[in-house]
């Protein structure tokens, strides 16, 4: 029985976890999306390439369009 119980609690677990997966996933691709539209908006193409590499260069761009 206990078993039985363990073996709920871990795919409760396991399925709470790929939920919060797929919900990072999402919010980080709807971040990047947002970075990319205030880039084009303010005629930064040129940035496109490097947020892409510069993870550094990325979070210095959410900070200053607040994202």
């Amino acid at each position: 029985m206990c078993k039985a119980i363990d073996d709920l609690i871990h795919d409760g677990e396991m399925r709470g976890l790929e939920r919060g997966r797929e919900e990072g996933l999402q919010q980080g691709e709807s971040r990047v999306f947002s970075l990319i539209t205030k880039l084009l908006e303010d005629g930064k193409q040129n940035l496109l390439s490097s947020i892409a590499n510069d993870e550094k260069l990325r979070a210095e761009l959410y900070l200053k369009y607040q994202l």
